[in-house]
């Protein structure tokens, strides 16, 4: 294989002074001592992840780049997107993680903002230039109850996760790509959970502490029809990517662009938009990510068979090795 391309960039890391970051969603009394995120930035090389999609898998690296097919440009009207995207969505996300059931609970069209919460709306926000990972241990089975409350015990008995589907709205993504660290790169030593203060609640995210083991990708001209799978949560300990950081970066077309509201075109340029969908999946199947297989599955093909990617199958493993790598399963 030819050397991957890259680019560099600044990345929005966290200094660890031993106290939580903190993010306030109103604007707390004078007397707060903030902590704010963000407060280390490192130049990073970004790699050209093109040459490896086929072989990526959210379960290792923590994201995945597939076609989406479906087709649909009725951004601008929340009910269609809730009423037809959102069952596309749920189509794919099952597809590509063996989920039996998918739940979509929010959607976020992101793009160049600024910072000033007043201008923001709960779908139009800015991209993040932090680097994060959307839930920690805590938040993880707390969302679960927030979103499906009736159900939210039995799934946590079981394997739930969450996944990010991220795409371009319209046409190609020339500013403000999203990169993502390999997850086999980072350690549970690099996260640092940060509090998100708002007046009712207080919720926590993970940032990071930077390290030069982290090895960052991303796919540059991501077109329309292009989905990127990013996993933000998983229930699972037996070694499976749980977590993954990424950040929106500035690229080097920036300084070719001129500035414009919401305009799709500037020049030869465009000024992209990307939607973000944050599912919860729920029960998870298990797909061993290496051969040959240990154990027959119930439910696929089987023992010795691979499923339409090319993986081997194994058995769900309910019980010994639930909590515990014990037979070499990263499951999905």
């Amino acid at each position: 294989m030819s050397p991957l391309k890259s680019v560099r960039a600044t990345m929005q890391y966290t200094v660890d002074n031993g106290v939580a970051p903190d993010y306030y969603f109103y604007d707390p009394d004078p007397s707060v001592k903030l902590n704010p995120p963000g407060t280390d930035p490192h130049e990073v090389e970004i790699h050209d992840a093109w040459s490896r999609v086929a072989e990526l898998s959210a379960d290792r690296e923590g994201f995945e780049l597939h076609d989406f097919g479906a087709r649909f440009d009725q951004f601008d009207d929340d009910a269609s997107v809730h009423a037809s995207f959102y069952p596309q969505v749920v189509d794919f996300v099952k597809q590509h993680s063996g989920a039996k059931r998918v739940v979509v609970f929010d959607h976020t069209i992101r793009k160049r903002l600024p910072a000033d919460l007043k201008q923001q709306t709960t779908v139009q926000r800015p991209a993040v230039m932090l680097v994060h990972s959307d839930y920690t241990p805590a938040s993880g089975p707390q969302r679960v109850r927030d979103v499906v409350p009736e159900d939210a015990q039995e799934l946590l008995n079981r394997r739930v996760a969450f996944y990010n589907v991220w795409k371009p709205l319209y046409r190609r993504v020339d500013e403000l790509p999203l990169a993502m660290i390999d997850a086999q790169t980072q350690d549970d030593g690099d996260l640092l959970r940060m509090d998100l203060k708002y007046r009712e609640r207080t919720g926590e995210i993970y940032v990071m502490r930077y390290s030069p083991r982290h090895r960052w990708c991303y796919f540059p001209q991501m077109e329309a029809n292009h989905a990127l799978l990013l996993k933000t949560y998983d229930s699972e300990t037996d070694g499976r990517a749980r977590f993954m950081g990424h950040s929106a970066f500035e690229g080097r077309r920036r300084r070719r662009m001129r500035p414009s509201g919401r305009a799709s075109k500037c020049g030869r340029w465009r000024f992209s938009e990307r939607l973000r969908m944050d599912a919860v999946v729920a029960p998870l199947r298990h797909v061993a990510l290496q051969a040959p297989p240990l154990h027959s599955d119930a439910y696929g093909p089987p023992d010795g068979d691979r499923d339409s990617t090319g993986r081997w199958w194994c058995t769900p493993c309910r019980s010994t090795t639930r909590r515990g790598l014990g037979h070499g399963c990263f499951g999905r």
